[in-house]
């Protein structure tokens, strides 16, 4: 990781290749889709798995679309969404040759804990693999769900492998054109923009879930000290924020 209070080497974008945004779930993913539709129009192409009937996101550059919209608009092409490594959809899986990404991080145990109250507020209409999965049937409250997720990865799940880099900091230099927060969403939008030379535009706040638990102190603190690696990389995204990560 570099040292603190040094420049971080964002790539350069390359609008003649494709752009991959990694949307890790509960980092606004929702609110800079509509960004995204707005600035790429038709060449905009997304990535979900459709639960309702367990159907995993199609392959864009086997399809006409993905050779024609371009064509018609002038526009770079871009792909986003959950790019999940454990199901089968990550990048890699998809598009081994993609070489230029960005993403927008959020404090770990924010993420695990809005996740339980998104999948709380959805109830029966939480679906996964073409069945509906209330999370309420497997975790009675917000502890519970957190305890579940100590051992499991926040971020790493959803970036490429590392390949010939030696750690995920060396990958964030050497792939990606943006690492924003969630926390300073309107700021990573100004500067993904600018990247993209795109007009700059309000970033809506969509997607909430109101909250009425609270996760203990003891179990906060483990979470934090068994997400090391988390929290490094959440700490990089802040860092890229205070010094300008523009190439």
């Amino acid at each position: 990781m570099p040292a603190a209070g040094g420049e971080q080497n964002i790539k350069r974008y390359n609008r003649a290749e494709p752009l991959i945004g990694l949307h890790i779930p509960k980092c606004g993913g929702s609110s800079l889709q509509k960004v995204l539709q707005g600035w790429f129009g038709r060449s905009y192409f997304t990535h979900y798995f459709q639960e309702k009937i367990g159907k995993k996101p199609r392959r864009w550059d086997q399809s006409w679309q993905w050779w024609l919209f371009p064509l018609l608009s002038g526009k770079p092409r871009c792909i986003y969404g959950h790019f999940n490594n454990n199901r089968g959809t990550g990048v890699e899986a998809y598009y081994p040759h993609a070489d230029q990404f960005f993403a927008i991080l959020r404090d770990p145990l924010e993420i695990v804990i809005s996740r339980y109250f998104l999948a709380k507020k959805m109830g029966e209409g939480r679906f996964r693999d073409g069945k509906a999965v209330p999370i309420q049937r497997k975790f009675h409250n917000v502890n519970e769900f957190v305890s579940a997720q100590i051992k499991r990865p926040v971020f790493t799940d959803y970036l490429p492998g590392l390949g010939d880099c030696s750690s995920y900091f060396e990958l964030f230099e050497s792939k990606f054109i943006l690492i924003g927060t969630l926390e300073h969403i309107q700021d990573s939008v100004d500067r993904l923009a600018d990247v993209l030379e795109m007009p700059r535009v309000a970033a809506p706040h969509l997607n909430p879930a109101p909250r009425d638990e609270d996760v203990m102190p003891d179990l906060k603190e483990a979470f934090l000290q068994a997400h090391a690696l988390d929290y490094s990389l959440y700490q990089y995204a802040l860092d890229c924020r205070s010094q300008g990560n523009r190439p």
